[in-house]
């Protein structure tokens, strides 16, 4: 039995649910790189120009990035053992000493995450060392699909060995 993520899940996790301040920042972005452009193409032959276009291949290459850091994200069982990516926490667990959880992301419990203490997080998923809200550390899987959420947790006692 397993879960991965697709490069398609990944990206509607990036615009699904729709957070308002990310569109308003994306927006901002767009319009400083197009007046950068301008500004660098009436420059051309000076500094400016290449500032401009070094900035603007940066912008381009870390969300490519992070959408290939997240490509591939999932769980997998196999015989004893969890195998978990959730970036950067890729581990193996043993299920004999572990307490695994799926929950419904409706529902506000005490095994909610709360801060993501090493990982990544955009709107649509999360992945990484959670602290949960009843004090825990956790490694988590969260996906948001557009109809639904389910989180995987993990808790673990010491984190940093992950």
């Amino acid at each position: 039995m397993n879960y991965h993520l697709s490069i398609i899940d990944v990206l509607k996790a990036w615009f699904f649910p729709i957070n308002l301040m990310s569109i308003l920042v994306t927006i901002i972005i767009i319009l400083a790189s197009i007046n950068a452009s301008k500004k660098a193409y009436r420059d051309r032959g000076t500094p400016m120009f290449l500032k401009s276009i070094i900035i603007f291949l940066a912008l381009i290459a870390i969300p490519v990035f992070l959408v290939g850091s997240e490509y591939g994200s999932g769980w997998q069982l196999q015989g004893e053992e969890l195998l978990l990516k959730a970036p950067p926490s890729n581990s193996s667990i043993n299920l004999k000493s572990t307490r695994i959880a799926l929950l419904s992301g409706s529902i506000s419990s005490q095994w909610t995450p709360e801060s993501r203490t090493m990982g990544v997080g955009i709107a649509g998923l999360g992945t990484g060392s959670f602290t949960l809200k009843n004090g825990k550390n956790a490694v988590v899987f969260s996906y948001l699909p557009v109809t639904r959420v389910w989180r995987h947790f993990l808790p673990v006692l010491d984190v940093a060995r992950l």
